[in-house]
């Protein structure tokens, strides 16, 4: 298969910190509005870290670094809603952190 690009799948990574900032999604939203909608949430977090990881380049590039790129995520009918800022890769996206959207990036990476 020389001369053929590999195909972008979809792979979604979470670093570290990532994760954890998803764990504490979870629980914040458990906490305030119930383990149900904590687990709706998230979903919606997860589907929308998969379509940004099969386009990747349609994030918003972000001011703090020029590989890293962000896509908004908001729950409809919510005031507020959480960046998921990834750094692009050939297979999909590296999930660096999520974000509150009151939260300024360049304090958090």
């Amino acid at each position: 298969m020389a001369g053929r690009r590999p195909r972008p799948d979809g792979v979604v990574i979470y670093s570290p910190l990532a994760a954890q900032d998803y764990s504490d999604i979870h629980d914040y939203t458990a906490g305030a509005w119930g383990y149900d909608q904590a687990e709706r949430y998230c979903d919606h977090l997860d589907k929308a870290a998969s379509l940004a990881a099969l386009n990747s380049h349609l994030g918003k590039p972000l001011q703090v670094t020029t590989e890293a790129r962000a896509r908004y995520v908001k729950w409809p009918k919510a005031r507020y809603g959480h960046y998921i800022i990834y750094l692009p890769m050939i297979e999909g996206i590296y999930v660096l952190r999520i974000l509150h959207a009151a939260m300024d990036p360049s304090n958090y990476l």
